[in-house]
């Protein structure tokens, strides 16, 4: 854990420095305050909107009925909180399912919910780090159940179809552009970016044609895959890359970055 001594805190002069958190709105409050009892000024401009998807279009993406499926895999804490509201029953799944969950803000939302027997990424802490941990199931002729957002990453479908699982995927939830925000502070330091997608919305908010500064700024991103996407964007500096998109990791690359900076 990076630590900050007080004396190089002090001649930081975190009063100074602003802070762009890029997440949707409800999902901000905890990493601000983190920041904002270093002293930075922490700016909350949402480049996502979380809009559910009807219940009864995710009924209507079920092949299965929920008790047939070995597998349930989650791949955000999103999936889970708008794939409970639409499928309640998920719930009361029997003794033979197996429930995963994609890092662990994801399992953690599941935990709330009242499930304790999870399977959660052995290395990584993505969809790779889940792969690595269901490699000890067998899957051949298993059914399962994705979970998920609109579009985004096809890998853990794809990885289970290899090894002979039949896969349903389930979309709960889609990731629309916000129809407003507010402005920008005239100075920025560092922009958190926590998926691809905020990535792209930041740039397309922000018209970059006229705010070529804003390319300048440092970026803080949650996976080596959002890094490569800043830097196609046009972000000068290279990104600082959190261990993962959680809250604690990306406050721990925020304090590599003041420690960089000092």
């Amino acid at each position: 854990m990076t630590v900050i001594p007080r004396p190089i805190l002090d001649l930081m002069k975190p009063d100074d420095l602003n802070v762009i958190i890029t997440r949707p709105r409800h999902q901000n409050s905890v990493l601000a305050e983190k920041c904002r009892l270093l002293g930075i000024r922490c700016h909350c401009f949402p480049c996502i909107e979380i809009s559910p998807i009807s219940s009864k279009s995710v009924h209507r993406q079920l092949e299965h009925a929920l008790d047939d499926y070995d597998f349930i895999c989650f791949t955000s804490p999103n999936a889970v909180t708008h794939g409970l509201n639409s499928l309640p029953q998920l719930k009361h799944l029997p003794a033979h399912t197996r429930v995963a969950a994609v890092g662990e803000s994801s399992a953690r939302a599941l935990r709330s919910h009242g499930f304790n027997t999870i399977i959660t990424p052995t290395t990584t802490t993505d969809t790779e780090g889940l792969l690595a941990a269901l490699e000890q199931y067998p899957l051949t002729g298993k059914k399962a159940l994705i979970i998920k957002g609109m579009g985004g990453r096809e890998l853990l479908k794809q990885v289970l179809q290899n090894k002979c699982c039949l896969v349903n995927t389930c979309e709960v939830y889609q990731r629309v552009l916000p129809s407003s925000n507010s402005p920008l502070p005239e100075h920025i330091d560092a922009i958190l970016f926590t998926s691809s997608e905020s990535a792209e919305n930041f740039v397309r908010l922000n018209h970059l044609q006229e705010n070529a500064w804003l390319l300048d700024c440092q970026t803080i991103v949650g996976h080596p895959k959002i890094s490569e996407k800043v830097s196609s964007l046009g972000f000068k500096k290279a990104p600082i890359i959190a261990a993962s998109p959680t809250d604690g990791d990306m406050y721990q690359a925020i304090l590599t970055w003041l420690v960089k900076s000092a």
